[in-house]
């Protein structure tokens, strides 16, 4: 789920990387996407906007910015054809992402 309120301003539409980004659908399905605006692209995901994720609970799971439209594109592609020929190695990139997330999280104080 999104952190309610505004978006976080790298996720905003001022820059000009891309997105790539992989949403885990609640049938454990992937799908990968790209998006100059990661954060109205995935407002649009989960108000059922995208016909192939309307209706099946998209959950981001792993996110990389790329340099420009054909990068994201190629690593679109990419990473299609990797949760279609070797989900698990899927799966490991999104672990690590955690893994990673979880190391940069603050931590909190009671």
């Amino acid at each position: 789920m999104l952190p309610v309120g505004h978006p976080h301003p790298v996720w905003g539409s001022a820059h000009r990387e891309f997105y790539v980004y992989v949403l885990q659908l609640d049938d454990g399905e992937f799908f990968a996407g790209y998006s100059r605006n990661i954060w109205m692209r995935l407002r649009e995901h989960q108000d059922g906007m995208v016909h192939p994720t309307a209706g099946r609970s998209p959950d981001l799971v792993w996110f990389t910015m790329a340099e420009s439209r054909a990068a994201a594109e190629s690593l679109k592609v990419r990473i299609r054809r990797l949760c279609l020929d070797n989900p698990r190695e899927m799966r490991r990139w999104i672990l690590e992402f955690r893994d990673l997330v979880g190391e940069l999280e603050p931590v909190r104080v009671p």
